[in-house]
């Protein structure tokens, strides 16, 4: 008798410790899917910004000499790659980038690879043709103005910002962006673009 309580007494405290136990492990995941999977370029991790903060798009040219309608981005996951045909980097990183452009890029995601080249489409057209980079687009920042406005100390540099125009992160650095881990980070934020 008095091992048959003793027994059921320590059935139900390890039930308790195995129920309290999943609760947690279930609280830690639902914590865990709340944040962006890590992701690690050549120079080091891709960082989050908190709080995140307005793009500050300034004007971008087209291969024309051309001011972009910036309302084109809205919307969008935006990928924007800051780089330039003598970045040696940048030059390893381009084709990476072409194929998620290639595998994503449409109405909810876009890679905006914008080229700080001074001389503009002269240069830039002849490198992607060269290179054989037909998913992206053509994008200048010939005066630097988006360069100085988004801060960045070095190329190449890549920035993530959600449908809503946040910047929500970003990676100093080259990196192979058609990665399934850099995949996974972006389809973090495609996800809640949907409301996922």
């Amino acid at each position: 008798m008095v091992y048959t309580i003793l027994h059921r007494f320590r059935l139900m405290r390890w039930a308790t410790v195995i129920a309290v136990g999943l609760s947690l492990a279930a609280a830690g995941h639902a914590r865990a899917s709340d944040q962006p999977p890590e992701f690690a370029g050549v120079m080091g991790q891709f960082t989050l910004l908190k709080p995140v903060k307005k793009a500050p798009f300034r004007e971008i040219l087209d291969r024309n000499g051309m001011p972009i309608d910036l309302t084109r981005f809205r919307g969008k996951v935006i990928l924007l790659n800051f780089w330039a045909t003598w970045c040696g980097p940048c030059r390893i990183e381009m084709p990476s980038l072409n194929r998620l452009q290639g595998a994503l890029g449409g109405k909810r995601f876009m890679v905006v690879a914008l080229s700080v080249d001074r001389f503009g489409a002269a240069r830039v057209l002849p490198f992607l043709k060269e290179n054989k980079l037909k998913n992206l687009g053509v994008f200048l920042d010939p005066r630097s103005h988006n360069y100085r406005a988004f801060g960045v100390p070095g190329l190449p540099m890549s920035f993530l910002i959600d449908h809503r125009g946040q910047v929500v992160g970003y990676l100093k650095g080259h990196a192979e962006w058609d990665s399934r881990a850099a995949r996974r980070l972006i389809d973090f934020y495609l996800r809640r673009a949907s409301g996922g």
